[in-house]
């Protein structure tokens, strides 16, 4: 039976288990991964792929401009701000930031209609709840010109400084950034991720150049400016992704990105838990869609391979389209771990599928008991000892204390092995199965016993066979006799084996890879299918096995050679081209006859075709389904030669006509002879006493041939109960032509009611021929000069019901009684009648018949139809 590679979703209610189990394992997997997103590995992996994809997206035209405080604008004096915030809103400038407070800002400085942002430092509560103001930073007048923002860059992941506070919550509320407050965004909670691209520019000048008016309002209309800090301001520097060496970016230039990046509408977010879950879950359950259609495992690393590229492709989209980060790193190991557990589901649902055909292979081939009891083997090798002939046998195991344990046999006894010095040195030898080693020739009085051991176990589980030789057996069929226990015991040894590596692991303890259980099976069954062929092959009857669907299973020799007589090719012939080969069916009544034994499952018998003048009968049968364990879907064709049988039947017959018309005859004969004498012998005693004699022996002689005309006569329980389809309108149309010269000669007119084209009815037709022609020529006879019988055929769902009618009639008893085979004082036509009457019930029929005095007479006929 071919292994077929299951499916993901097998067919009926472990379709539904598998589905279920599939979700479950990829929600499984997707939990535990969304959780492990959040940890160290997986966001540093996350960063990295997001700062190779932020630094190599394409510039986008400057909105934030660096003014940096030089020596000709901090020789101003304390004005010199007021002075340079108004020039960069008469310059066109959307906002102006300070990520350091100047002490001096609020000096002359009026309230304009440019934006001014200042950062201040924010510190932790004790209770770590939220944030507040330093004191030095602490906002002074709430009517200062400007806006106070968070000048804090959020901590540094894993090295690098990638993210930013858009709000840090105070007790007085949610404090903007300076990032966040300078581009005038909706504030959110969330950490952002600046796409900071390598080539973006990010335009410098000198304040003094701003308030000489080296700018026009149309270069820098819109734009925002950050001045940065002065030079007695310390500024910090961090390590970002486009400079994570050399110490780092400035402050200021990592704000003027940040604010780049907002007013760009490129500011990243990672994914919510929720969605990374989402996520996860579709690439987890995408995975067996995609390899259920194909080899897992030949089909895995493609899958890696190309979902790799598809994976990197779609969170590059998320992050281009949505401005959300993926969980990359997590979404790949989903797409890994998805795949070898898919691997690793198939792998175990084949193995249990190769498990249950195994342990079904093994159960069928061979009986359980020999595999898996080792108690019987010993009896079985005992039995085979005695057929051979052989005086001595015993049945060893290892025992306690290294001895032999003495498992069965005869000549021998437990004390005898277990004191045998010579066993104690040849056990550990004796490691080549099936090998006959010679233990010792012992002088036993006048004669020499000749001993031998076999190895009949495995290393896992040794036993030997001990058995002697008679000094004849061992001088004239020595060899003979080893070599016959050589094969034996390799034999015995190979099915201890199989049993070793059949049995589960429950039942020994041992663990066993499925390759090697495989391997024995399929060895096991290959002998067993071997020695079932051969022995197959040894029947004389033709046997040829079917499958439902019409194709050939198997077929022994005496089949093979038959199809080969009918020009019948064993190999593509069908079971319907096969009956219409070996019968005389038609195509059509072959397949009709098949459908009823499908339908049925009652065998049918059909006649054969003779070939090399053989005669031969068709038994065809269907596999029930308690002799198929639940398969039943095989049909059995058999070919019985009946030759020998009908060469006996026609002796016999030969044999019956002889006794009857010669025999008989002279007998009865003698005995009317004996008669007249007698009448003539008048008073002579002596003479009638003779003739009285001979009379009574020839009466004993004839009833002694009624006795043996009886025995022979095959008409008398052995009804021949052959039936397959047959054209029943055909048969009554033979046995109208048969009766017409009668019907004339009476002149009787026959009207025949038949069906047009129609299906077949199941029945032998020589005898249904037989019976029909006796009916119809019964209702003749009885017919009056220029009268009428009437014959029709309907065919019904499942019946083919055949009425015939007509005649004066009789008394129905008279009729009953016409039906005693036993009387020979009726007309033959009423002894094939009840020869068809007993046919028909054989065919699994029904016949009914009725007279009346001036009604005439009515046989109605019901057999099965089929087609």
């Amino acid at each position: 039976m071919p292994i077929r590679p299951p499916a993901l979703l097998p067919a009926g209610s472990e379709q539904a288990r598998a589905l279920t189990l599939a979700v479950v394992v990829a929600a499984a997997i997707a939990g535990l991964l969304t959780l492990a997103s959040a940890t160290m590995p997986f966001r540093v992996l996350d960063g990295l792929w997001f700062d190779a994809a932020a630094t190599r997206t394409a510039a986008r035209p400057p909105k934030v401009i660096l003014i940096e405080q030089d020596d000709a604008f901090r020789a101003l004096g304390p004005k010199r701000y007021a002075a340079l915030i108004a020039e960069a809103e008469n310059a066109g400038l959307a906002a102006i930031g300070f990520p350091q407070r100047p002490d001096d800002l609020s000096d002359d400085l009026t309230p304009g209609s440019l934006p001014i942002v200042t950062g201040a430092s924010l510190t932790r509560d004790a209770t770590g709840g939220g944030w507040h103001w330093l004191d030095e930073d602490a906002p002074g007048n709430s009517a200062e010109p400007f806006d106070m923002a968070a000048s804090m860059i959020a901590p540094a992941e894993y090295g690098l400084y990638r993210a930013q506070h858009a709000a840090l919550p105070t007790a007085e509320g949610r404090i903007a950034s300076f990032e966040h407050a300078l581009s005038r965004k909706p504030l959110t909670p969330r950490l952002f991720y600046p796409r900071m691209a390598r080539d973006q520019n990010i335009p410098e000048a000198r304040a003094s150049q701003l308030l000489a008016g080296h700018f026009s309002a149309a270069r820098l209309d819109g734009m925002i400016a950050i001045v940065r800090p002065d030079a007695s301001q310390r500024e910090r520097r961090f390590a970002t992704a486009l400079q994570p060496a050399d110490g780092g970016m400035l402050a200021s230039d990592l704000s003027a990105r940040m604010v780049q990046s907002l007013l760009d509408n490129r500011a990243a977010y990672r994914m919510q838990p929720w969605w990374v879950f989402a996520t996860l879950l579709a690439i987890a359950l995408a995975v067996p869609l995609v390899l259920a259609k194909s080899d897992a495992k030949r089909a895995a690393l493609p899958t890696i391979v190309v979902g790799t590229l598809l994976i990197v492709l779609i969170a590059w989209s998320i992050l281009a389209v949505f401005s959300l980060i993926a969980p990359l790193s997590a979404m790949l190991v989903t797409l890994f771990l998805a795949v070898v557990t898919f691997i690793l589901f198939q792998e175990f649902r084949a193995d249990r599928a190769l498990q249950r055909i195994l342990d079904r292979a093994v159960d069928y081939t061979h009986q359980r008991s020999i595999l898996n009891e080792k108690a019987n083997l010993p009896q079985y090798l005992t039995a085979a000892a005695k057929s051979l002939g052989l005086p001595v046998s015993a049945v060893l195991e290892p025992g306690e204390n290294g001895k032999a344990a003495y498992r069965d046999g005869f000549g021998f006894t437990a004390e005898d092995v277990s004191f045998e010095p010579a066993m104690r040195e040849t056990l550990p030898s004796s490691d080549i199965t099936g090998t006959v080693h010679p233990i010792v020739t012992a002088q036993q009085g006048d004669a020499t016993s000749h001993r031998y051991l076999a190895r009949i176990g495995t290393a896992d589980r040794p036993g030997w066979w001990l058995f002697d030789l008679t000094p004849q057996q061992a001088k004239e069929r020595a060899g003979e006799l080893l070599d016959q226990v050589g094969r034996i015991a390799a034999v015995y040894a190979r099915l201890d084996l199989w049993r070793s590596d059949l049995a589960t692991n429950e039942e020994d303890g041992r663990v066993r890879p499925l390759e090697q259980r495989i391997g024995s099976a399929a060895s096991l069954i290959e002998t067993q299918s071997e020695q079932l062929r051969s022995g197959i092959d040894q029947l004389d009857t033709a046997v040829a096995i079917y499958h439902f669907g019409g194709f050939p299973v198997h077929a022994n020799s005496a089949m093979e050679r038959l199809y080969g007589e009918a020009e019948l090719n064993l190999s593509r012939a069908t079971l319907e081209q096969a009956l219409v080969g070996l019968t005389a069916l038609e195509e059509e009544a072959a397949g009709q006859l098949i459908g009823e034994l499908v339908r049925q499952r009652r065998p049918i018998t059909v006649p054969a075709r003779e070939f090399a003048a053989r005669q031969r009968i068709l038994r065809i049968a269907a596999l029930r389904e308690e002799a198929n364990a639940g398969n039943n879907d095989l049909i059995v064709v058999e070919a019985l030669d009946i030759s020998e049988l009908n060469r006996l039947a026609n002796l016999r017959h030969a044999v019956g006509n002889f006794i009857d018309k010669q025999l008989r005859n002279d007998l009865e004969a003698l005995e009317f002879g004996t008669d007249v004498a007698m009448a003539q012998a008048g008073a002579q005693p002596a003479l009638v006493r003779t003739l009285e004699r001979l009379r009574d022996v020839s009466r004993r002689a004839v009833g002694r041939l009624e006795h043996v005309a009886d025995l022979i006569d095959d008409t008398k329980g052995a009804i021949i109960d052959v039936c397959y389809p047959i054209d029943a309108r055909r048969v009554v149309e033979d046995a109208y032509r048969r009766v017409k010269p009668k019907a004339d000669d009476f002149e009787v007119a026959v009207e025949l009611d038949l069906p047009g084209i129609g299906g077949f009815t199941m029945a032998e037709p020589l005898a249904l021929l037989e019976t029909v022609e006796a009916m119809m020529a019964v209702a003749i006879a009885d017919t009056p000069h220029g009268g009428t019988i009437r014959v029709s055929l309907r065919e019904e769902r499942d019946t083919s019901r055949l009425e015939i009618s007509g005649g004066f009639g009789i008394p129905f008893e008279r009729l009953v009684a016409a039906f005693d085979e036993e009387r020979g004082d009726v007309p033959q036509e009423f002894a094939t009648i009840a020869r068809g009457i007993a046919r028909a019930v054989s065919w699994k029929g029904q016949v009914s018949y009725w007279s009346s005095v001036g009604k005439g007479y009515r046989f109605v006929v019901k057999l099965k139809r089929v087609g």
